[in-house]
C-alpha cells in the first residue's frame, strides 16, 4: 500500500496499477527523453518514436499481460478522500483493501447484520480466508460491497462512491470466471443485498442472472436427488456437499424476496428443489477441521463441535428462516393470483385460505415454543463482547426469534389483507371483512412491538436492515386509522405509525431504500384523503359500511394492495390497491372522481424500486396479461419438513373465529343456494304439468274411440309427468 496523499507530488498521478501509482502522460513522456541523459547505457535498445508512445501510454503493461482484459483496467479511487483511509493497506484491481485486523472484525459482523447470507460461513476457514484475501477477489469485493460500512466510523459520498465501485467490480470478475464455483452463487447474494439497498436494480439484475445461471449449470437446486446422489458423493466431500447446500439456501432466500418484493416470476418452483435443509449449525460453523487455527475461541468451539453429543450444542436456527421463507413465498403466490380473472373459484380460494391459516398457526406455535419471550441484549455485551465470537453465540437466539416472528407477521398481514380487495362477483360478507381487518391490526402492533426494542438496544452497526423493509405493510395499515373520527382508538394506532416513521428515519445514513419508505407511505395517506373527502359526500351510504367496521366512525373502505406487494405495478396506484371509494365499495352509481389520476405514485415508486422490467400502464387488460405470467398455484411445501405450529394472536378477532366466519358464510350460502334451486325447480315442474296437460288433451282429441289399449298406454305415459314425480316424492 502507498499512501499518495503523502507523496511530495501527489498531483503527477492518475492511475494505480499493482498497487502502485503511476505518473501521467506528461510525466512519463519527460522520462523518457531524460533517460539517454542520465542512463545513458541503459538507453542503447531505445528508438524514440516506439518507446516514447509504448511507454506514455503504459502500452507496455499490455503486452507483458497478453490475458489481462482492458475491462480491468482500474477506476482510480482517491483514497485520501475517504473517511476512513487508515483502515487500508492494500490496492488490487485499483481498488482499496482493508487491513487484516479489519477484515476479521467484518467477518464477525456478519452474522449479526446479514444472517442469512452467513449460512454457508465455517469461521475458522472463513476468518482465514477472507482476513488473509486467500478467496478470489469477486468474492471479497461482493462482501465489502455491502459490508464496508459496517467497519467505518461514518459513511460519506466518497464511501458510497467505493461501494458501488466493489459490486461492479465483483460482478465484472464474476462474468469473467468460467469455473461454475458455488462461490459465485454467494458472492452474488452479496451484491444482490448491496443493490437491494440502494436501489440499484441493474445490479441485482445482473448479480441474479449470474447465480441463477450457475446454479442451473451445476443443478444446484437437485443436488439431493437419490438418483444423483452417489456421482456427487463420489465428487465431493461431506463437507462441500454441506457447503453447497448451504449456499443453495443463501440464494433461496435472495430470489424468494425479490419475488415477494418487487413481484417478478418464481425462477425455480418448490416442486423442482430437492436440496435438504440445513441443519446441525452449530457443528458445521464451529466444527471440522481447523488446521493451524491459533484463535482460543474457535479451538474451544470446534472440540465441543466435534465431540460434544447434540443435545449439549446450541439449537439450530437456520431451517426456521428456510421454512418461514417457504411458506410467506407461496402464501405471496396464492396472495397474487387471488383477484386476477383467471383465478380459482370461490370454494377452492376459500380453502386455500383456511390451509394456510392452518400452517400460520402451526408455525407460531413451534417457534412459540423455541423462541421464548424476553428482552433484547443490554447494549452493555456488544461493547464488552466485541469482536468476538462469543457475542455471536450470546445474541443469535432472540436475533433469529426476531427475525422470524417479524416475517410471521408480515406474512399473516399480506394473507388477511387479501380478505379487503372488493371484488363484484363474489359476495361480500361483513363479518369476514371485520375479522380480516382485526388481524391485520393485531399482527401489525405485534410486529411494531418487535421491531421497535430490537432498534433501541441493538447498536446501529450491528443492525440487521431487511426485516425492517418488510413493515410497509403494517404501516400502510395503521394509515387507515389517521381517518378514524373514534379518538379512542386513532391516537392509539397513528402513535404506533409515528413510532414506525421514527424507525425509517434511523436508517437515513445506512440504507437508502428504507428511508425512501417514508415517502410511499405519506402517498398512501394522501390517496386515502383524497378518498375520504369524496367518501365525507356520501353520508348516506356511511349506515351500510358500518358493519363492516372496527369502529363505529370506520367508514370508509380500507387501503390494502390488490396482489400482494403494493409494488407489483410501477405506473399507477389504481392498478396496486383496493377500491377506496364507499359508492364502489357497495356497488352504488355514485358519481366520484379518479383519486389516483395524475397522483404521485410513480414518484414514491421510483425511490423505493427501480425495475426496468415491470413496465406497464393503467390500462385493465395489460395488468391482467402481466399478472397471467405468473406461475400456478405452488402447494408443493411438502417437500420440506412440516413447520410446527404457533399461539394465537391475542385478540378479538382469533384466527378460529375467522375460520368460523368461513364456515357459516359457506353454511349460508348453501342455504340460499339451495332455496333458490327449490323455487327455480318448483317453478319449473309446474310450467311441465301445464305443458303435459295440454299435451294430453290434444292426444286424446286425436285417438280414435275404438283404439283403448293404445289410449291406456298414452295415459300413462303422461302420468309419469307430474310434480310427484319430477320431486321424487311418489
Amino acid at each position: 500500500m502507498y499512501d499518495i496523499s503523502k507523496d511530495s507530488n501527489p498531483e503527477i498521478f492518475n492511475n494505480i496499477e499493482y498497487g502502485l501509482p503511476v505518473p501521467n502522460n506528461s510525466k512519463l513522456q519527460e522520462l523518457c527523453l531524460i533517460i539517454p541523459h542520465v542512463l545513458p547505457t541503459l538507453a542503447f535498445p531505445i528508438r524514440f518514436s516506439e518507446f516514447i508512445d509504448k511507454f506514455s501510454n503504459t502500452s507496455f503493461l499490455s503486452l507483458s499481460q497478453p490475458n489481462i482484459s482492458n475491462s480491468f483496467k482500474p477506476a482510480m479511487y482517491d483514497i485520501s478522500k475517504d473517511s476512513n483511509p487508515e483502515i487500508f493497506n492494500n490496492i488490487e484491481y485499483g481498488l482499496p483493501v482493508p487491513n487484516n485486523s479489519k477484515l476479521q472484525e467484518l467477518c464477525l459482523i456478519i452474522p449479526h447484520v446479514l444472517p442469512t447470507l452467513a449460512f454457508p460461513i465455517r469461521f475458522s476457514e472463513f476468518i482465514d480466508k477472507f482476513s488473509n484475501t486467500r478467496y478470489p477477489y469477486y468474492f471479497i469485493f461482493a462482501v465489502l460491497s455491502v459490508g464496508i460500512k459496517r467497519i467505518k466510523t461514518s459513511r460519506t459520498q466518497q464511501d458510497k462512491t467505493l461501494e458501488t465501485l466493489y459490486a461492479q467490480k465483483s460482478l465484472e470478475l464474476m462474468k469473467l470466471d468460467k469455473s461454475f464455483d458455488p462461490l459465485i452463487i454467494w458472492a452474488c447474494c452479496f451484491v444482490v443485498s448491496y443493490s437491494g439497498d440502494i436501489n440499484d436494480y441493474q445490479s441485482t439484475d445482473q448479480a441474479l442472472n449470474i447465480a441463477t445461471r450457475t446454479a442451473k449449470i451445476i443443478r444446484l437446486y437437485q443436488m439431493d436427488i437419490n438418483s444423483k446422489t452417489e456421482d456427487i458423493i463420489q465428487k465431493y466431500s461431506k463437507d462441500e456437499l454441506e457447503f453447497r447446500r448451504r449456499v443453495w439456501w443463501t440464494y433461496y432466500e435472495a430470489i424468494s424476496y425479490i419475488y415477494i418484493f418487487y413481484g417478478n416470476f418464481i425462477t425455480f418452483e418448490q416442486r423442482d428443489i430437492v436440496v435438504n435443509l440445513p441443519r446441525n449449525d452449530f457443528k458445521w460453523r464451529y466444527g471440522g477441521d481447523i488446521g493451524e487455527c491459533t484463535n482460543s475461541e474457535l479451538k474451544l468451539l470446534n472440540h465441543k463441535a466435534n465431540f460434544e453429543t447434540k443435545s449439549g450444542v446450541p439449537r439450530d436456527y437456520h431451517y426456521f428462516i428456510v421454512n418461514i421463507t417457504s411458506l410467506y413465498k407461496n402464501i405471496v403466490s396464492f396472495v397474487t393470483k387471488r383477484w386476477r380473472k383467471d383465478r380459482l373459484n370461490e370454494d377452492q380460494t376459500n380453502l386455500r385460505l383456511v390451509l394456510y391459516i392452518n400452517k400460520l398457526q402451526k408455525f407460531k406455535n413451534e417457534i412459540d415454543k423455541v423462541f421464548k419471550e424476553k428482552s433484547p441484549p443490554e447494549i452493555e455485551i456488544y461493547i464488552e463482547h466485541k469482536k468476538t465470537i462469543k457475542l455471536i453465540l450470546d445474541t443469535e437466539n432472540y436475533l433469529f426469534g426476531y427475525l422470524i416472528k417479524n416475517h410471521y407477521y408480515n406474512t399473516l398481514i399480506y394473507l388477511y389483507q387479501s380478505e379487503l380487495i372488493r371484488d363484484f362477483d363474489i359476495k361480500l360478507h361483513p363479518g369476514r371483512v371485520q375479522a380480516a381487518k382485526k388481524q391485520c391490526m393485531n399482527a401489525s402492533v405485534e410486529q411494531m412491538n418487535l421491531v421497535e426494542p430490537y432498534i433501541k438496544f441493538v447498536p446501529t452497526n450491528y443492525q440487521e436492515s431487511f426485516s425492517i423493509l418488510t413493515t410497509v405493510n403494517a404501516s400502510s395499515t395503521f394509515t387507515n386509522f389517521f381517518f378514524i373520527n373514534d379518538s379512542t382508538i386513532k391516537e392509539k394506532y397513528i402513535g404506533y405509525y409515528e413510532r414506525m416513521v421514527s424507525i425509517y428515519n434511523s436508517f437515513q445514513k445506512s440504507s437508502e431504500v428504507i428511508s425512501s419508505l417514508n415517502l410511499f407511505i405519506k402517498y398512501i395517506i394522501d390517496v386515502k384523503t383524497k378518498a375520504n373527502e369524496q367518501n365525507k359526500k356520501l353520508k348516506h351510504l356511511h349506515k351500510q359500511m358500518k358493519s363492516f367496521s372496527v369502529s363505529e366512525s370506520d367508514v370508509d373502505p380500507w387501503i390494502a394492495p390488490k396482489y400482494g406487494s403494493p409494488f407489483h405495478f410501477q405506473c399507477c396506484g389504481e392498478g396496486n390497491f383496493s377500491i377506496l371509494d364507499i359508492g364502489g365499495y357497495l356497488e352504488e352509481k355514485v358519481a366520484t372522481n379518479n383519486i389516483f389520476n395524475q397522483d404521485n405514485y410513480a414518484n414514491a415508486y421510483e425511490l423505493v424500486i427501480k425495475s426496468p422490467i415491470i413496465k406497464t400502464s393503467s390500462n385493465k387488460k395489460y395488468i391482467n396479461n402481466q399478472l397471467g405470467k405468473t406461475n400456478e398455484y405452488i402447494l408443493g411445501f411438502e417437500n420440506i419438513p412440516v413447520i410446527k405450529q404457533t399461539v394465537l394472536l391475542e385478540s378479538t378477532g382469533s384466527t378460529d373465529s375467522f375460520i368460523n366466519f368461513l364456515a357459516n358464510v359457506k353454511q349460508e350460502s348453501l342455504k340460499v343456494q339451495k332455496e333458490i334451486n327449490n323455487a327455480s325447480e318448483f317453478k319449473k315442474n309446474i310450467e311441465n304439468e301445464k305443458m303435459a296437460q295440454q299435451n294430453t288433451k290434444k292426444i286424446i282429441s286425436r285417438e280414435p274411440e275404438s283404439d283403448c289399449n293404445n289410449q291406456k298406454i298414452k295415459r300413462a305415459k303422461v302420468g309419469k309427468m307430474n310434480v310427484k314425480n319430477l320431486l321424487n316424492d311418489s
